[in-house]
């Protein structure tokens, strides 16, 4: 019996349907057309925030160790205990730093004390220390060797008047003493200290002109330079660290780690020096564009729950005014003896299958049109459901206020 009742109601709502084709059609409309303005609403919040989490992708920060004064970046003396905490910070990604060094090839240079150095040694972990050289313009004997700056293996690449000037030979393997750079305290003087005769096997030669204004006559990796250096017990430092940091969203509590690690700011007055000890952040456009978009994003937010109230009230206020069309046919069915319950069912029925069908439509357009993910337009589904069906009841009650005879004395 119960079930004849449900088939009996969804054949008059389907009746209904197809009687006003034009009012039924106005209802998915309306009930898509408000579910793609939130969808609109809902990517901008979506597409801001996104923008945010990917700014350090598109501007990333980029980080340098200097003088106190600021305008010094390389030929510096940056502790190893500063370079390793800043290594093992966890904020900083990309990091790019060299050491350097000198030695004496030629036996004639090979004295006590000495004065002049027949080379100059550059160690780094990478080509990007400097600003033409990459691995494809070295010239590798063999390959598999050009990831040999991340290594610690004493392996070096010559430049090409080096290797002319000394006769060096594919795969010849070199041995001289080499000298660490060491500066005196609170000066730029500096002061070579043998470490020993080093040994380096040459796997490749790059020209002069990838070096662009370094000077340099062997690369070697920077690892392998550190260790040999601190084996004679000698002490190492840095020439230069450049880095990038890993979350500038952070940038704040990275700042505050840095300046725990005892680096500072750079002053104006300050006179250039050797001592590597001060943070440059190349930040400026980041802060301003993240600044931005999150006081957008704020903007965006703030106004969401006022933005979502207004539109459960259009949703209100349009489902009033159709059921407010339907006066007369209301007023004749209850005049009949159809009980309001029964009536006020057919027509949440009747609208909810509406507004779901054009809900449905909504969502799909979304799909193509913006770039909501299915995870968002489902919650987004849901939400304008759950609104509309809200929204329903609360005209239902509105609708069901007014008098019998006064809604069939005023038929529009």
């Amino acid at each position: 019996m119960r079930g004849g009742v449900e088939i009996i109601l969804f054949s008059i709502i389907r009746v209904q349907i197809k009687r006003n084709p034009g009012r039924s059609i106005l209802t998915v409309c309306i009930a898509m057309c408000l579910l793609l303005f939130v969808g609109a609403y809902w990517e901008n919040v979506i597409r801001t925030e996104n923008a945010l989490h990917t700014l350090s992708d598109s501007i990333p920060v980029g980080g340098s160790i200097t003088d106190i004064s600021g305008g010094k970046q390389t030929a510096l003396e940056i502790s190893t205990t500063t370079a390793d905490k800043i290594l093992e910070s966890g904020y900083v990604k990309n990091v790019i730093y060299t050491g350097q060094a000198a030695g004496n090839l030629e036996e004639y240079n090979r004295v006590e004390n000495p004065k002049v150095f027949d080379t100059t040694i550059v160690g780094s972990n990478s080509c990007d220390a400097f600003s033409a050289l990459t691995e494809e313009t070295i010239s590798f004997f063999e390959k598999g060797e050009e990831n040999f700056l991340s290594t610690d293996k004493p392996l070096c690449v010559v430049s090409e008047q080096y290797a002319r000037e000394h006769q060096i030979k594919e795969g010849e393997t070199l041995q001289f003493p080499l000298y660490a750079i060491e500066y005196k305290q609170g000066s730029s003087s500096v002061q070579y200290r043998e470490t020993g005769m080093a040994e380096l096997t040459v796997i490749g030669t790059v020209p002069e002109r990838y070096l662009g204004d370094t000077v340099m006559d062997i690369l070697v990796p920077v690892q392998w330079l550190r260790a040999y250096i601190e084996e004679a017990d000698l002490r190492f430092s840095y020439s230069s660290m450049n880095f990038q940091v890993k979350n500038p969203m952070k940038l704040n509590a990275f700042k505050k780690a840095m300046e725990n690690m005892g680096l500072q700011e750079k002053s104006q007055e300050a006179m250039e020096e050797v001592y590597g000890g001060t943070l440059i952040l190349d930040d400026t456009i980041f802060i301003e564009n993240a600044e931005k978009l999150q006081g957008n994003l704020q903007t965006l937010r703030k106004f969401q729950i006022p933005f979502l109230l207004l539109v459960g009230i259009l949703v209100i206020t349009v489902t009033f005014l159709i059921m407010r069309s339907r006066r007369l046919e209301l007023a004749i069915a209850s005049s009949l003896g159809q009980k309001s319950s029964r009536v006020a069912l057919q027509l949440f029925l009747e609208i909810g299958l509406l507004n779901l069908l054009g809900n449905a439509l909504g969502m799909v357009l979304l799909m193509f049109i913006t770039q909501i993910s299915i995870k968002d337009l489902l919650e987004l589904f849901v939400l304008l459901v759950l609104e509309g069906t809200a929204g329903i009841v609360i005209a239902l009650k509105l609708l069901f206020r007014f008098d019998i005879m006064a809604m069939l004395t005023k038929v529009d």
